[in-house]
């Protein structure tokens, strides 16, 4: 029977991570801050990529890449807290069994290898939905599950040159010859914390229904996101597609601050998340606002609309003034922060793509608050648009608080810094 889920933590579910190196196991150590039962699925014989390499301690950098040293690897105990541990030989047909039985008492399997390998070793989703038919399974694979690269085995810079990051970070200064890369593994990153909102989702999910899901994530796919759901935007014309996909790109940002493991840019990605609620819930509300009044929804539509609904229109101007990340709103703080995090990890990357988002922020938004006051009614529109109180006043609220938090920051910024203490 499904249980309860807690309103601030996992604590009632069981997640077993078969995954190697970062995405995965990443995923995982952030279920379990968040209360989850988290087991490591490890092997003797094929050990987890972080555990080798140069020791934290002496200077035994061959016995290291042999796996001789593979509790002294800091990388590895740092994504992988939280959780307890198994190792099991899964060649063997008890070791498989074994786990079977594992699978049987828990809730979500993860994993981000290439496609087949789970399958080839008795532990795909086909098979395990057999002993767990409410099972939900995540996938990490590269480049999905289907499609022609699914077989591609690849790292975070191999993802980021399919992503296009790395064209954005271009040509090293000292070799003209070598294509840069990011310095820190931000395309795992971003495929972890998808994963993240995935299995929430799932778990909600089958809260409601009772059923189970496997879940597709492709890094390649989440890599993207933060530049291509804007351009995604840009080609919408129904405004609540505009703030969705927009909505995919802003929460790039959050990802940007934790990856960078810089103090300042975790502050800025944590403040974003306050700064974001405050002002696409603006967003929303005004597009309720407009369609509840007039029954619009296409922004082509909305011509000289601001002159019916001057406070709904004038709380999205604000509302775009915060995503864009224009002074005094909320966004403006998140994303200095973020700006200033970025250049102290040495990441100009990182400012540059900020840069490039906010441009497309306001290629999208400006526009609708332009068309609504500037252009001129169409013959025969009725006049008898009106504000709603009950959905205006809210709006008002949000687009207030938005302001605010530019112009009174600091109870925001204790927050963020008390959590990244």
């Amino acid at each position: 029977m499904e249980r309860n889920m807690p309103p601030d933590a996992l604590t009632s579910y069981r997640i077993l991570d078969f995954g190697t190196a970062f995405a995965s196991p990443m995923a995982a150590h952030l279920l379990a801050d968040m209360g989850a039962e988290v087991i490591k699925i490890e092997s003797h014989t094929r050990l987890d990529g972080l555990r080798l390499g140069r020791p934290i301690v002496g200077e035994d950098i061959a016995g290291g890449d042999r796996g001789e040293w593979p509790e002294y690897q800091p990388v590895f105990h740092g994504l992988n807290r939280s959780k307890l541990g198994v190792t099991v030989n899964i060649k063997h047909a008890e070791g498989v069994e074994l786990l079977k039985r594992l699978v049987r008492i828990s809730d979500v399997v993860i994993n981000n290898f290439a496609p087949g390998v789970m399958d080839r070793a008795g532990l795909g989703y086909e098979a395990l939905r057999v002993e767990k038919p409410d099972l939900i399974y995540v996938s990490l694979p590269a480049a999905g599950e289907t499609g022609p690269l699914r077989d591609i085995v690849a790292y975070a810079p191999v993802i980021a040159a399919l992503a296009g990051i790395s064209g954005l970070v271009g040509y090293s200064s000292a070799r003209e010859d070598f294509v840069g890369t990011l310095q820190v593994a931000f395309c795992d990153a971003v495929g972890a914390l998808h994963a993240v909102v995935a299995v929430l989702a799932a778990l909600r999910h089958r809260r409601s229904t009772g059923a189970g899901q496997a879940i597709d994530i492709a890094q390649w796919e989440a890599a993207v996101s933060m530049l291509g759901a804007a351009l995604a935007a840009l080609a919408q014309t129904d405004l609540k597609r505009v703030l969705a996909y927009s909505t995919v790109s802003q929460l790039s940002y959050i990802v940007l601050g934790a990856v960078l493991l810089s103090p300042v840019a975790m502050v800025g990605g944590i403040i974003h998340i306050a700064a974001h609620a405050f002002s696409k819930i603006t967003l929303f509300f005004c597009a309720g606002s407009i369609y509840c009044a007039s029954g619009k929804r296409k922004i082509s539509d909305m011509a000289g609309i601001g002159r019916n609904l001057p406070w709904t229109m004038g709380a999205f101007f604000v509302g775009s003034l915060s995503m864009i990340g224009i002074p005094p709103s909320g966004g403006f703080v998140s994303k200095w922060y973020l700006a200033s995090g970025s250049a102290q990890a040495g990441e100009t990357t990182f400012l540059i793509v900020l840069l490039v988002s906010s441009i497309l922020n306001a290629a999208y938004f400006l526009p609708v608050t332009y068309i609504a006051f500037f252009r001129t009614r169409a013959e025969g529109e009725a006049a008898s648009v009106r504000e709603i109180p009950m959905i205006t006043i809210p709006l008002i609220a949000t687009a207030t608080l938005s302001v605010l938090m530019g112009i009174f920051p600091d109870y925001f910024l204790a927050l963020a810094q008390g959590v990244v203490r």
